[in-house]
């Protein structure tokens, strides 16, 4: 409580501030998605066609910037791009959203006194979020290669540890579901990576 205090305190004075992160990510993300059936109508049909189904598991790559940072929580953006697929499928994510922080700080707070500059540096980190974002999934069915465009609403939650002055690893897991112009899909993820504190302050104030 007291680093709380000590942070909400000092933010109010020049100098004193939130420093931004960046974090890549890297892991495992399995998709399962299902198309939507599509009607058929007319003067000599009246039918329902059942969606294709289709299910892969790629190793991906997530890019993560926070860049508003409180006592509690932050602001981030992320991009999610595919690196290795077994049957060249692909899932590309572009999403905001926030984390929510426990056990410490949200971020590295850094404040100013007299002259002299000072670190609250959090160690270990325990976090909930949720994200909203648009995607673009490439799948492959029976008989073809497919896309669709998405819409992705995310929760997750994970920890980091902090090893040096400004980085640390963070580990992540989280789940997701995809409402497509043509499909509806679910999407489970688990990934590691480094993050960094960066020298930069909140964007807004």
């Amino acid at each position: 409580m007291f680093y709380f205090f000590l942070a909400f305190i000092n933010e109010t004075f020049a100098g004193n501030f939130y420093h931004q992160s960046i974090t890549a990510n890297f892991g495992l993300i399995n998709f399962n998605l299902t198309e939507n059936a599509s009607s058929l109508t007319g003067e000599d049909t009246d039918s329902v066609s059942a969606g294709g189904t289709s299910n892969s598991s790629i190793f991906s790559f997530d890019l993560l910037y926070e860049f508003q940072n409180y006592a509690s929580h932050s602001l981030f953006v992320k991009a999610t791009g595919p690196l290795i697929s077994s049957d060249n499928s692909g899932y590309f994510l572009g999403a905001i959203g926030v984390n929510k922080y426990f056990n410490s700080l949200s971020s590295l707070f850094t404040f100013s006194d007299g002259g002299s500059r000072m670190s609250i540096k959090p160690k270990l980190r325990y976090y909930l979020g949720a994200g909203f974002g648009v995607g673009f999934l490439v799948y492959n069915l029976e008989d073809a290669k497919k896309s669709d465009v998405v819409f992705d609403i995310d929760l997750h939650g994970g920890l980091s540890y902090l090893f040096g002055d400004r980085w640390g690893l963070r580990a992540e897991v989280g789940a997701s579901k995809g409402t497509g112009i043509a499909t509806s899909s679910y999407v489970l993820k688990g990934l590691i990576g480094i993050n960094i504190f960066l020298e930069t302050k909140n964007l807004f104030h």
